[in-house]
């Protein structure tokens, strides 16, 4: 009888301590910081992949000028189902840029909510500021806080919405709107 005690309470013992170790697992995958996932957002998986200019081109159907004083240019793919998102982000004077593009089925920027553009551009803030604006000839809206900035727009004819963001506190909503202008090319030509 003793001996089957003792067993018994190993065994509970053992059992506890696998299911504790499992939790732990468990919990240590989970994000670190408060930040939502694209996952808890959309309930798609959304893995970012490195790729080359060339391969971002051909899989995002998309080019970019990218500013001449730009460095550490890197272009990423974020597939997401049946969709893909592109992503460039680059250096200037020290401060990181994100610009992205990706297919849409809006056809005016007012179909574009604050839920929508921010899960879009990944900026997750508390926006002070939202305004409409232009880049090149697309409807656009800025939004601003203390050190953040990004301006979305919607080029219609061909379904793609771009943004570009970045976090810094002396770069202005008009600096961000004339880069992004710079960088824009344009699916129907200059206008």
């Amino acid at each position: 009888m003793e001996k089957s005690k003792i067993l018994a309470g190993t065994v509970i013992a053992g059992l506890c301590a696998s299911l504790t170790a499992c939790s732990l697992g468990m919990k240590s995958q989970q994000p670190q910081n408060n930040e939502p996932t694209m996952e808890q957002n959309t309930g798609v998986a959304n893995p970012m992949r490195s790729v080359n200019k060339d391969e971002f081109l051909q899989e995002i159907g998309v080019q970019f000028n990218v500013p001449e004083k730009a460095d550490q240019v890197e272009y990423f793919v974020y597939d997401m189902g049946e969709e893909k998102l592109g992503e460039v982000q680059f250096d200037i004077d020290g401060t990181r840029y994100y610009l992205r593009v990706m297919s849409t089925d809006k056809t005016s920027i007012q179909d574009m909510d604050l839920d929508y553009c921010t899960k879009f551009t990944g900026q997750y803030f508390e926006w002070t500021t939202i305004k409409e604006g232009k880049v090149s000839y697309c409807d656009a809206k800025t939004f601003e806080e203390k050190e953040a900035k990004t301006i979305v727009w919607l080029d219609v004819v061909p379904g793609m919405v771009y943004s570009i963001s970045t976090v810094n506190d002396k770069v202005s909503v008009e600096d961000l709107t004339s880069l992004a202008n710079q960088c824009f090319v344009p699916s129907q030509g200059e206008h």
